[in-house]
């Protein structure tokens, strides 16, 4: 990860500067698609192992490998330095693009697909997928290297349902402040391989799932719909859903008809736990959140600051959760810092926008913007946040760094914060205000973090 090429706001002290770049570049070190990989599994001469658990390659086993989602590429990367001499083929699923190597490798079936709305790539890359693992049998072996995004990259609309009414639902859900896990609970009931449906077209072949969380509570069958996780919602819980929202309504009549016909019983549920195509399968977390944050703790304390971690998983609206963090960094610095000069506090998690404009911006950039106004006055203090993957909402940016003369910048440069966040269009002020933070993609995706600093 070339740090060379990230934008870092200017307002952090200079002395400090370093420091805090190397504490970010730690926090997403850890959490490297790669890396990650290559550690959870450990080639035998007759199998391998993951997390303890053995497993046995038969002398006819067949490996196959099915990686999709925003970590795609480096995962596949890390799997073939494990089992390149084993793989029999491959369909790789990613929104970036792929290093060379893996272009040119005639295993594998390459498809750039689209997030976070899905399209005509996205089905394609489904059905391609759902072809690739026709010709399973008993004694292979599936991978899936599965990480966030994957719900939008792999979509395959059931046969009632035509792309452009997944596509304005999505686009309906992304707006209305739902919850990720919301929001899933109803792309697993209108598609043919999310909660836990992609496990069934691998059948009756063993599978591995190998799974990078960018969910709060690491839950399986979430993360990128669960496609390979047994699953415990219901038709009822996805139209129960879209009534809170008030979104129920403004869904078109086919998607309507399908899940009523669910509730009784006319279409067929998500895959449930006591069915036995999970005897044939194992799911591993390699990678999550608080993997990154701890991380970055290791190396704030490093750096010479007194560090700690908030292991509850912030969510909620975005600039609500701005002044709510440097609320709690503030008590926690008092409590478990013991007021430190030099401190640092981590939080991880994942917040919800409900848009009431239609300006630019992403949630972790409100999540600064909306400290701004709690850190007014301070001379001593600053918050980063972090959009792990490198994208947050439809911008280049990661997220940004506030601290107490943010909001008094602001008036010198005559933009207005509220009016700015009212209007969900933050990127401009924060860009023409110089406090945006600029990673690139990073080839990975834990959810977001947030650091507050102490000096």
């Amino acid at each position: 990860m070339d740090t060379n090429l990230w934008k870092i706001p200017c307002n952090i002290p200079i002395e400090y500067r370093e420091s805090v770049i190397r504490i970010l570049k730690t926090s997403l070190e850890a959490v490297d698609p790669f890396l990650a990989v290559k550690k959870a599994i450990l080639r035998r001469k007759d199998g391998f192992s993951i997390n303890g658990k053995e497993f046995y390659l038969y002398p006819d086993t067949k490996i196959k490998v099915v990686s999709f989602g925003k970590a795609a590429v480096s995962m596949i990367r890390g799997f073939v330095e494990v089992f390149e001499d084993k793989i029999q083929s491959g369909v790789v699923v990613t929104k970036n693009l792929l290093p060379e190597e893996i272009l040119r490798c005639e295993k594998f079936q390459v498809i750039k697909s689209s997030h976070p709305v899905p399209d005509e790539k996205s089905v394609l890359a489904a059905e391609t997928v759902i072809n690739f693992l026709k010709d399973t049998r008993d004694e292979d072996i599936v991978f899936f290297l599965i990480s966030g995004g994957g719900s939008a990259l792999l979509t395959a609309p059931v046969d009632d349902l035509r792309l452009e009414q997944v596509q304005k639902l999505t686009q309906m859900l992304l707006a209305s402040g739902a919850t990720i896990q919301e929001m899933n609970v109803i792309r697993k009931h209108l598609d043919k391989v999310k909660g836990g449906k992609l496990a069934l077209a691998a059948y009756p072949a063993r599978f591995i799932s190998l799974v990078i969380s960018d969910v709060t509570n690491n839950a399986l069958d979430t993360i990128a719909s669960g496609p390979t996780a047994a699953d415990s919602s219901t038709f009822d819980d996805a139209i129960n859903i879209l009534q809170r929202y008030m979104l129920w309504e403004g869904i078109s009549r086919e998607i309507q008809n399908y899940l009523e016909a669910g509730v009784k019983g006319s279409q067929p549920e998500t895959v449930k736990k006591d069915h036995p195509v999970w005897q044939k399968g194992y799911n591993q977390i390699i990678a999550s959140n608080a993997s990154a944050m701890h991380a970055a703790k290791e190396q704030a304390i490093i750096e010479g600051f007194s560090a700690y971690v908030n292991e509850a998983p912030f969510t909620g609206e975005a600039q609500e959760v701005g002044r709510y963090l440097v609320h709690q960094a503030r008590e926690q610095w008092k409590e478990q810092l013991q007021s430190s000069q030099r401190a640092c506090i981590i939080f991880g998690g994942e917040t919800t926008v409900t848009l009431k404009g239609n300006g630019k911006g992403g949630r972790n950039q409100e999540v600064a913007l909306g400290a701004a106004k709690s850190l007014a006055g301070s001379t001593n203090e600053l918050l980063i946040t972090l959009a792990t993957d490198g994208e947050d909402g439809p911008t280049d940016a990661a997220g940004a760094c506030v601290n107490g003369i943010t909001f008094q910048d602001a008036k010198r440069l005559h933009l207005d914060i509220d009016e700015a966040l009212d209007a969900n269009n933050v990127f401009p002020l924060l860009e023409k205000s110089g406090l945006l933070v600029k990673t690139g993609p990073t080839g990975t995706n834990v959810n977001d973090l947030a650091f507050w600093f102490s000096f």
